[in-house]
This record gives structure tokens, C-alpha cells and sequence, in this order.
């Protein structure tokens, strides 16, 4: 009965310690899943952020007198979403380019007129 006793008091502490580990594990699982889900979560609301900031710039600035805040806004946002512009574009045009875009809402959608000596884009 001894044995008995002491083989189940070792079979008892292995499983304890078995399923500690795997709680552990699966604590550390689920830590990784929330931080996951947390970081990608925090890049959407900051680049939807930035788009709703770049889209009431354009609203509501007076074109050709933006502000350097609100053009480098722009700037940001047009090297980062729009691929029709060239890279090779200096600062003086990319600055002249940010003060001169235009914003027209049309049936929920919104056009961007790039007129002069960036050719037409829309």
C-alpha cells in the first residue's frame, strides 16, 4: 500500500508538472496571438488615421496656401499610397506638387486633379 501510495504521489507530481508546462506554454501562445493582434490593430487605425488626416487636409486647406505641417502630411501620404507619382521628383516639385492638389467628392468617391507640369492624373 506504501508503494501504492508513493508511485501515485510521483505520477501525481509528474502530471501536475506536465500541465504546468503546458500551461505555460499555452499562457505564452496566447501572449503572442494578443500582442500579434494588438500591433496589427494599431498599423490599421494608424493608417486609417492617416488617410481620414490627408483627406481633411485636402477638404478643408485652402489650396496653394497650405501650411509645411499639412503639405509634409501630404507628402507622406502621396509617397506611401500613390504610385503614379515618379520617384525621381525633386523636394521643390513634391512641395509645389503637395500645395496644388485639388480635392472634388463625387457620388462617395473622390478624385484628385494633378494638372501643369505633372501631366493630368486622376
Amino acid at each position: 500500500v506504501l508503494k501504492d501510495k508513493l508511485l501515485f504521489k510521483k505520477i501525481t507530481r509528474r502530471v501536475n508538472e506536465e500541465q504546468e508546462a503546458m500551461d505555460l506554454t499555452a499562457k505564452a501562445n496566447v501572449w503572442q496571438l494578443w500582442t500579434d493582434q494588438t500591433i496589427e490593430k494599431r498599423k490599421k487605425k494608424a493608417e486609417s488615421d492617416q488617410r481620414d488626416r490627408f483627406k481633411y487636409i485636402l477638404q478643408y486647406s485652402t489650396r496653394g496656401q497650405r501650411s509645411t505641417m499639412e503639405k509634409e502630411e501630404i507628402r507622406r501620404f502621396i509617397v506611401k499610397e500613390m504610385t503614379c507619382i515618379p520617384k525621381t521628383i525633386t523636394f521643390s516639385e513634391m512641395d509645389t506638387l503637395c500645395n496644388e492638389l485639388d480635392w472634388i467628392p463625387y457620388i462617395g468617391r473622390s478624385i484628385l486633379f494633378l494638372q501643369g507640369d505633372f501631366g493630368n492624373v486622376y
